[in-house]
């Protein structure tokens, strides 16, 4: 199993920003909780207009943002794991989505971790090592210790993305637990 941070292609999809500061409040309102009755259609506007539109425009690393397409394709496994909240962009149908699947599967001892001096919270990982066994089932989730900055998948999100040819994706490949390929070269004498 592999384990990807949700990553947004910047450099050559569009982007959204909310059009007004009650959109922002709305969207830092979003975490592990469920949100539908605070939540109103928030307004947007689409960034980087040279850029091409995708299924999956940049909102926050924390709040993924899915066309109508790609939640087709994805409904099974985003509804188990958080909640769609619909944005109003006129001539576009996308849906924000709040993760609410938070798993404890990070294994804090083996992880290259920065800790804050003064609280011991979580500032940095800088390599990540998962609990496999704590990650069967798993799609899309949020971890304790990172929950209001990065989103996280696994193989089976990866492969229906790529299957369905859904476009704004990237994969950073984060943790594996399959040992490396490795190649053995042809000894020639």
């Amino acid at each position: 199993m592999n384990v990807y941070l949700l990553d947004t292609d910047t450099d050559n999809y569009q982007w959204f920003a909310p059009k007004n500061k009650d959109g922002w409040s709305l969207i830092d309102s979003l975490g592990d909780t469920s949100v539908p009755n605070l939540w109103a259609k928030v307004e947007m506007n689409l960034s980087g207009r040279k850029l091409l539109i995708g299924d999956f425009p940049y909102l926050a690393s924390d709040i993924p943002v899915f066309s109508q397409r790609a939640i087709d394709t994805l409904n099974d496994l985003l509804v188990p794991n958080g909640e769609l909240l619909p944005l109003v962009c006129p001539g576009y149908s996308y849906s924000a989505f709040n993760v609410t699947s938070i798993l404890d599967v990070l294994d804090e001892d083996l992880s290259d971790i920065i800790y804050f001096n003064s609280s011991k919270k979580v500032m940095d990982i800088e390599k990540y090592m998962f609990r496999p066994e704590k990650l069967t089932g798993a799609v899309i989730f949020k971890i304790p210790q990172f929950y209001r900055s990065y989103v996280f998948v696994t193989d089976i999100f990866v492969k229906r993305v790529q299957e369905a040819g859904l476009t704004g994706f990237k994969f950073p490949l984060l943790w594996s637990d399959e040992p490396p390929q490795t190649t053995v070269e042809k000894d020639e004498s």
